[in-house]
């Protein structure tokens, strides 16, 4: 036997989520405020000039690079998300 695990509808539930147009609304808003949240943090990082200086050490250097990469991914994906 095959149970449905598909997330329900949290006012009916004997609907999956995804055929709400109620609960789909509500969570397409939520999902909108979180990355306009990590927009904002994204946007104050990209100008914080303590952030950016030039790395002195090996270390510096490795997590400066991990901070450029974190910010191109978050950038392309609200990039898609605007389109």
């Amino acid at each position: 036997m095959i149970t449905d695990i598909r997330p329900r509808c949290e006012h009916q539930w004997k609907y999956p989520l995804e055929n709400c147009t109620t609960c789909m609304a509500k969570r397409i808003a939520e999902l909108e405020a979180q990355l306009k949240s990590i927009t904002a943090v994204v946007d104050d990082q990209a100008e914080d000039t303590g952030l950016w200086f030039v790395a002195q050490t090996a270390s510096e250097a490795y997590l400066q690079q991990a901070l450029r990469d974190l910010h191109g991914i978050t950038e392309s994906l609200v990039e898609q998300s605007d389109e």
